[in-house]
């Protein structure tokens, strides 16, 4: 697969036209084993872009082909627990339950969604650290 077709599928002709200005919630427990099952496990935050709250989270393509975080994006705390696995969906979000159509990206804490700390609590704030996805190796 060539560059140019990478930063397409990563820009704007795929996964950021599908998931730009979307949501990143974050769950306790272990990752479905595909993105198109239910979510499990407590909902405990919502990742947030407050200079863009208003549309959502928006994205990049950096330097080494990843699609990474574009601003400043935040976690605040829903419910008490132990981050585990996130979902990425469109903004209008997709309700979470078994679906073979709604776009969406699945991914564990700790791997391409980096935190300072794991420990979620109700009203805290907390900074990405890292967030950037490669899909496949060249």
């Amino acid at each position: 697969m060539s560059t140019g077709l990478k930063a397409a599928l990563y820009g704007n002709f795929g996964i950021k036209a599908m998931l730009q200005l979307g949501n990143i919630d974050i769950y306790s427990g272990d990752q479905p084993l595909s993105a198109d099952a239910p979510i499990q496990g407590d909902w405990l935050a919502r990742i947030y872009d407050y200079a863009n709250q208003n549309n959502g989270l928006q994205v990049t393509v950096n330097q080494f082909g990843q699609l990474a975080k574009d601003g400043t994006w935040t976690v605040q705390g829903i419910s008490t627990g132990t981050a585990g696995w996130w979902r990425w969906t469109q903004y209008q979000g997709d309700g979470g339950s078994v679906s073979v159509t709604a776009p969406r990206i699945d991914g564990l804490v700790g791997e391409s969604l980096i935190l300072s700390d794991v420990t979620i609590t109700p009203g805290s704030m907390k900074d990405i650290n890292i967030f950037s996805m490669q899909f496949w190796e060249d």
